[in-house]
């Protein structure tokens, strides 16, 4: 009985991946461990370059640039008429 229950696990086991390999095709949609250390890796690498080699920075002065408002009223129903005109 041990047996069968065993056989009949497999079994099912081998249906699912079957349907799973069948609906994704043969894209991975995981990482190994070895894969994804490999990969914490990398960024770290790329992460301390770019804290060591910082860019150079542009010493030439910043444009000034001014801005002024549009001196506009809108208008509501609680401004009385000669507010709005002025």
């Amino acid at each position: 009985m041990r047996g069968r229950s065993v056989a009949a696990s497999v079994e099912r086991l081998q249906e699912i991946a079957d349907s799973i390999r069948r609906v994704l095709g043969d894209k991975r949609c995981w990482m190994t461990s070895q894969e994804f250390l490999a990969q914490v890796e990398a960024h770290r690498r790329q992460f301390d370059e770019d804290r060591l080699n910082p860019k150079p920075v542009n010493h030439t002065p910043s444009k000034v640039r001014e801005y002024r408002l549009k001196p506009y009223v809108i208008w509501n129903r609680q401004m009385e008429l000669k507010e709005v005109a002025r």
